[in-house]
């Protein structure tokens, strides 16, 4: 029995790729309409997603003698300190505390942490919005130039007001929290703008690969839910293998209207 039915699974598997090679441009075309599908959902339907970013520049202060070349040594050194920072504003604990002085601004712990104009902004805020979500560390971003002491910090959210208030809090925050990993005097982040610059982006290359993979996924399926669950015998081939017996010859359908015109001729 086993010898029987590897050539017909070899024999399935062989014609199925064929079928599915017979059937590209339909396929492509169920691709096609998917991919469009999923422009349109990523158009219409799905939420836009709102980034604040702000431009900062790492101040410090290094205790250097009092000589020739010591800016530049001092320039030099707070750039070693880039990574350090950036490490420093992505991490978890630096998140934590993030998240506690964005949801109680007025404690104690945070009272030179904020500035007065972040602390007057999430209040105004908690008046009109009911739910002010917390901040996830997956929607910061931190970036900065490998000969540049400035940063861009950004934060992504559902609602514009809200990413320009958490980003508020984070550059404030981080200033604070760099200065345990920076050795240097008077460390801090100087905003290099009143107000952040807001963009809005919408995930259509998301959307439309997602959609257009699942457009391509169902077609596959239904054409192999078709092909292996057709019990015909497609070949001289496969009949052998099922019977077992050598074919001497094969004998085509007979088609009344081809043979009408091989008569004419």
């Amino acid at each position: 029995m086993e010898k029987n039915n590897t050539p017909i699974v070899k024999e399935k598997v062989s014609p199925f790729f064929a079928t599915l090679y017979s059937k590209k441009f339909i396929i492509l075309l169920v691709v096609i309409i998917c991919a469009g599908l999923g422009a349109l959902y990523a158009n219409f339907i799905s939420k836009p997603t709102y980034e604040a970013s702000r431009s900062v520049i790492l101040r410090t202060q290094i205790s250097t003698p009092n000589v020739e070349g010591s800016n530049s040594y001092e320039a030099s050194l707070a750039k070693s300190f880039l990574p350090t920072v950036k490490a420093c504003i992505l991490s978890q604990e630096t998140v934590s505390i993030i998240n506690r002085a964005y949801a109680d601004p007025t404690h104690a712990d945070f009272a030179d942490v904020l500035s007065e104009e972040t602390k007057q902004v999430l209040k105004d805020l908690r008046a009109v919005v009911s739910d002010m979500g917390k901040i996830s560390s997956g929607s910061i971003d931190v970036d900065y130039g490998e000969d540049s002491m400035i940063f861009t910090i950004a934060y992504q959210d559902d609602n514009p007001i809200l990413a320009e208030a958490k980003l508020r809090v984070i550059i404030d925050v981080a200033t604070e929290e760099i200065k345990d990993v920076v050795v240097a005097d008077n460390v801090s982040l100087i905003p290099t703008q009143n107000d952040s610059d807001v963009t809005v982006s919408r995930p259509f290359v998301k959307f439309i690969a997602i959609y257009a993979g699942v457009g391509l996924v169902a077609s596959i399926i239904f054409y192999a839910v078709r092909h292996f669950m057709d019990t015909t015998i497609k070949s001289k081939d496969e009949l052998e293998a099922i019977t077992g017996v050598s074919l001497l010859a094969q004998i085509e359908q007979y088609d009344e209207e081809l043979a009408k015109t091989n008569k004419n001729v």
